[in-house]
């Protein structure tokens, strides 16, 4: 048994996985995962029972912790790994550099990528 955390992830699944990859390498922390590539058709994997019983939206990024636990989204398990794992702190590591890494990510979001 493997103690390293799982990850269910797609490359075609742009750009959340793509994005949460770089995190991992900028934080160093990549070499720490057993990853699971989907094939993303609309009746790929993802939309497969075993999929949607971890993450109800069918989608990647999902991260299986070694307790069994699950945490989907792309910037809530980046926040995790930031918090948990060692190394500098990517997301900031005091409240104004977390603030504006949030309103950043945020503005990314909504005038860029939506």
């Amino acid at each position: 048994m493997s103690d390293k955390l799982h990850l269910f992830t797609s490359p075609s699944a742009f750009p959340n996985p793509q994005r949460l990859r770089l995190f991992m390498h900028e934080k160093g922390i990549a070499d720490r995962f057993e990853e699971q590539v989907y094939n993303m058709s609309p009746v790929g994997e993802q939309r497969q029972w075993k999929h949607v019983k971890m993450n109800p939206w069918g989608e990647t990024p999902t991260l299986k912790m070694a307790d069994g636990t699950y945490i989907a989204e792309t910037d809530a398990i980046a926040r995790y790994l930031d918090q948990s794992m060692p190394g500098r702190k990517i997301m900031g590591e005091t409240a104004m550099e977390q603030g504006l890494d949030t309103m950043w990510g945020n503005r990314i979001w909504v005038h860029v990528l939506y």
